[in-house]
């Protein structure tokens, strides 16, 4: 038999129901969130009995939290390096360690959301396992420790082997989490937010994934002189991911606001950011075309026309939308993901056949 209990941040027992460490055989599900990120806190919590609850097996649990229906914006951009230069044994390791920093990343991003009132506010925001019972934060937050632990030792082989790559981890790393955290602190959160989303997501991904293959570069002659390559192709998975997650946020503007989010969309109004939605969909359009003419020429022109178009599209289709309530956005976000994917797995044929 579940119940109602209303608890104000001042309240000694408001951090355990929040994580849920308040009982091992109770969920306290946040079903009301008030004033949040202030000292006037409040939330009101279902206590629901665990046998109670609906939750679907463990597994599918896990994938939900490492959010792997995202995992093109990771992975993409080091595969298509591969692809075109060379793929070693070492990538199989950095695919793996990979893997584990993004299921990493979006659990830690589910517990600090959940923690600061984003996600409680937000019914679309992030797994949403631990709004609707099925993991408590404090679980969630282990999976991070987990999920980053499993990253680390699988990367230690190749940064111990390549010293450079373990440079540019490191800053990835520093760059990314400040960014995120800025997001919150500053009216140029924005402004640094998305630049290390497009950094972290784009150039630094596929420059790493070039340095494993500069022994394979060696070998493969006829690529020597097209080193700019990985950083365009990064560039342009770069400005997809941020076209991805600022439309994300085109979706919670108004929960964002609230929540005192400098978001793109917070800081421009929702009307502005469309259109530098719509302008990097421009962008991204034009340098794949001219990624394809750099790999084959007029005939990846060719080939990179439908593709370019599609961007394009994705750009008029979220400039027309009149409004962060609309049931077009969901589309256009879901469209961004799957071209991710499908340019990824577009640049991978050509290059490999």
């Amino acid at each position: 038999m579940s119940e109602f209990i209303t608890l104000e941040k001042k309240d000694a027992r408001f951090a355990s129901y929040l994580l849920g460490s308040f009982s091992r055989d109770y969920r306290a599900i946040p079903v009301r969130s008030l004033h949040i990120n202030s000292s006037a806190e409040q939330v009101t919590f279902q206590v629901v009995p665990n046998s109670e609850l609906q939750r679907p097996n463990l597994l599918k649990i896990l994938v939900q939290v490492g959010r792997l229906d995202l995992l093109s914006l990771t992975l993409m951009p080091p595969l298509v390096v591969w692809a075109l230069f060379g793929f070693t044994s070492e990538a199989i390791l950095a695919l793996v360690s990979l893997f584990f920093l993004h299921a990493a990343f979006f659990a830690r991003n589910d517990y600090v959301d959940h923690v600061r009132g984003v996600d409680r506010l937000n019914e679309k925001g992030g797994s949403r396992v631990i709004q609707r019972g099925w993991l408590r934060a404090m679980t969630v937050r282990r999976c991070f420790y987990g999920f980053a632990v499993s990253s680390i030792l699988s990367a230690l082989p190749i940064l111990n082997n390549h010293p450079a790559l373990a440079a540019t981890s490191l800053f990835a790393g520093l760059f990314g989490a400040y960014g995120y955290s800025h997001l919150r602190w500053s009216r140029s959160g924005w402004l640094l937010g998305g630049l290390s989303l497009f950094m972290c997501l784009g150039p630094l991904l596929a420059l790493g994934g070039f340095e494993l293959s500069l022994r394979v570069l060696a070998v493969n002659s006829h690529l020597i002189g097209m080193e700019f390559l990985p950083i365009l192709i990064g560039v342009v998975f770069g400005l997809l991911a941020v076209i991805y997650v600022e439309t994300r946020h085109l979706i919670s503007l108004v929960v964002d606001d609230e929540a005192d989010l400098q978001t793109l969309p917070v800081r421009f109004g929702f009307d502005r950011a469309k259109v530098i939605l719509a302008f990097l969909a421009v962008a991204t359009a034009g340098l794949f075309f001219l990624l394809g003419f750099c790999l084959f020429h007029f005939l990846g022109l060719a080939m990179a026309l439908p593709m370019s178009l599609l961007i394009l599209q994705l750009g008029h289709g979220i400039y027309k939308v009149n409004s962060p309530l609309s049931s077009a956005l969901p589309r256009w976000l879901d469209r961004a993901i799957q071209l991710h994917f499908a340019m990824g797995l577009l640049l991978i044929l050509l290059c490999r056949f």
